[in-house]
């Protein structure tokens, strides 16, 4: 069994990618917690990222890259994912790209937030920060996932103590090439 990471690089520069954006809500993304409940109190939805047009063309691509490491998919692709494979808890967080022009690019759009993280992470392995109560892989540290620890029904998760990226299954990856969806990279996660 393999594991994959995705990180928001763009696999090609053709499609369109998020400028920077924080909003209301954001922390909780960052942190694997639930977030559309009070994104819905403030009144926040639909989300609007402006395109980042001096990184990315306009073309329209199954998951754009976002500068905050979010999950940023095509709604018909996430209900082809969902449908065949288990994401655990997650929430749909629907969003608006745009343009330059302040117009609407696409309104096809959620942010995936996955909610909680696996404890996974081989410590002794990871080239860790001291973090004292939170211990992290260091930024552009390397890190081994624990393979006994990687649970067993899910095809997307958060890593704890990783603070970017989702993991990613082998058998998802082969789902998501077999598609043809379009943007994603993925890189080989180290199982210890």
């Amino acid at each position: 069994m393999k594991l994959y990471r995705y990180c928001s690089d763009p696999a090609s520069n053709r499609y369109c990618t998020l400028a920077f954006e924080g909003f209301f809500g954001s922390l909780q993304i960052a942190t694997s917690s639930p977030a559309l409940a009070i994104m819905k109190d403030h009144g926040n939805l639909p989300l609007r990222f402006p395109l980042d047009e001096a990184r990315g063309g306009l073309a329209l691509p199954d998951v754009v890259p976002d500068a905050s490491d979010r999950l940023v998919l095509r709604r018909s692709c996430l209900d082809a994912i969902a449908s065949s494979h288990n994401l655990g808890h997650y929430e749909a967080i629907p969003m608006l790209l745009i343009n330059s022009k302040g117009r609407i690019h696409s309104d096809e759009y959620v942010i995936v937030n996955v909610i909680g993280e696996a404890d996974c992470l081989d410590f002794e392995r990871s080239e860790m920060c001291n973090a004292g109560r939170f211990p992290a892989v260091r930024i552009f540290g390397k890190f081994w996932i624990t393979r006994s620890r990687i649970p067993e029904d899910l095809h997307i998760f958060r890593a704890k103590g990783v603070c970017t990226g989702y993991m990613f299954t082998e058998r998802l990856v082969d789902f998501i090439r077999q598609q043809g969806f379009t943007n994603f990279a993925f890189r080989d996660v180290q199982l210890s």
